[in-house]
C-alpha cells in the first residue's frame, strides 16, 4: 500500500467504503483449490498468540507487536473489531469521568484516528452530561476495521482469518496450538419450493375469470402459510392438490385451479389470519 498523506488517505478510505468496493484487508491473498491435492499444513512460530480479533484482542496484539514480540491474531470471522465492527455496536465505551478524559492508550488512538478520518465529532469531555451515554464516541465501523488491520500490519502482527484453535498442548519447547479453518464448501442440489402467497394471486384470478384454468407446480403448503387455500376450498373453489409430497420437511403439492362460478361467502376464523395475512387483498377480489 503506497504512503498517503492525511488528506489522500482519508479520501482513499472513504471512497473504498462508499464507492462500491469491498475492502477487507490491506493485503490481498488469492488461492484456488486443486482437486485431489491434500491441503498443506502450515506451521508458524510466534511469541504471542491472540485468540479472537475483537477490540480487546486487537489492541493486545498491537501492543505486543510494538513491544517487539512476534504476534499472531487468530480470528474466526472476516474482520477485526468484534462487537464494534461485526457486532454493529459502533460506540466503543466511555473514555471520560468527572469532567475529564481518563482512558487513553491504543484503544483511544484507534478511535480518535477513526473519527478524525471520517470527519466525525468528539464529545466535550469537560462537560459532565446528564446521562453517561451522551459522551459515547461514535465511530465508522467499516473504517474502524480497516484501521485496526492497518495498525497490526504496521508493527508486523500477522492475522489468520477464518481460523480457530482446535487443541492446545503444552510441550517442553512451549505451547502448541492446532488451528482449524472453515471446512471446504461443496456444491449441493437444493429443492426450493415456490411461494404459496405469490401463487395465490394467479390461482384466484383463474377462479373468477370465465373458462380459466391454471396449473402451478411445486407449491409449499406449510400450515402457517396455506390459510388462503383453506378459505377458497370452503368457498367452493375448484382447486385440486396433485402430487402431494414432502421435501426437506415441508409439505409440497402441484396446484390445479379452474374457473369457479359458484363461489359462496364464508366466515374466516380469526385464528387463520396469520397464515393468510398477505392474501386478504386478493381474497377481497374473489369475494
Amino acid at each position: 500500500m503506497p504512503n498517503l498523506d492525511q488528506t489522500d488517505r482519508r479520501q482513499f478510505l472513504q471512497k473504498s467504503i462508499l464507492g462500491g468496493l469491498v475492502i477487507t484487508s490491506t493485503s490481498e491473498v488469492a488461492a484456488e483449490t486443486e482437486q485431489g491435492v491434500k491441503e498443506a499444513e502450515v506451521t508458524q512460530d510466534v511469541d504471542v498468540l491472540v485468540v479472537g480479533g475483537g477490540t480487546a484482542g486487537n489492541i493486545a496484539a498491537i501492543q505486543a507487536g510494538r513491544a517487539g514480540a512476534k504476534t499472531l491474531i487468530v480470528e474466526r470471522g472476516a474482520q477485526l473489531g468484534g462487537t464494534t465492527t461485526t457486532g454493529g455496536v459502533a460506540f466503543p465505551g466511555l473514555f471520560d469521568a468527572w469532567g475529564k478524559q481518563v482512558i487513553a492508550g491504543i484503544g483511544w488512538e484507534l478511535v480518535k484516528e477513526c473519527v478524525e478520518l471520517d470527519g466525525g465529532k468528539f464529545p466535550n469531555f469537560a462537560k459532565v452530561p446528564q446521562r453517561h451515554w451522551q459522551n459515547q464516541v461514535y465511530v465508522n465501523q467499516f473504517l474502524f476495521a480497516i484501521l485496526a488491520e492497518e495498525k497490526c500490519e504496521q508493527v508486523g502482527v500477522a492475522i489468520a482469518y477464518h481460523e480457530f484453535p482446535q487443541s492446545i498442548q503444552k510441550t517442553e519447547k512451549g505451547w502448541v496450538t492446532l488451528l482449524k479453518g472453515y471446512p471446504e464448501l461443496k456444491a449441493q442440489n437444493l429443492s426450493v419450493t415456490r411461494d404459496p402467497s405469490s401463487a395465490a394471486f394467479i390461482i384466484c384470478a383463474a377462479l373468477i375469470v370465465k373458462d380459466s384454468s391454471v396449473f402451478v407446480p411445486n407449491i409449499n403448503l406449510n400450515r402457517t402459510r396455506n390459510g388462503i387455500y383453506e378459505v377458497l376450498i370452503e368457498m367452493g373453489a375448484d382447486i385440486i392438490f396433485e402430487n402431494q409430497r414432502e421435501e426437506n420437511g415441508e409439505p409440497i403439492a402441484d396446484i390445479r385451479a379452474r374457473y369457479s362460478p359458484e363461489l359462496k361467502g364464508v366466515d374466516v376464523p380469526e385464528i387463520r389470519a396469520p397464515s393468510m395475512i398477505d392474501e386478504y387483498p386478493i381474497l377481497a377480489c374473489v369475494a
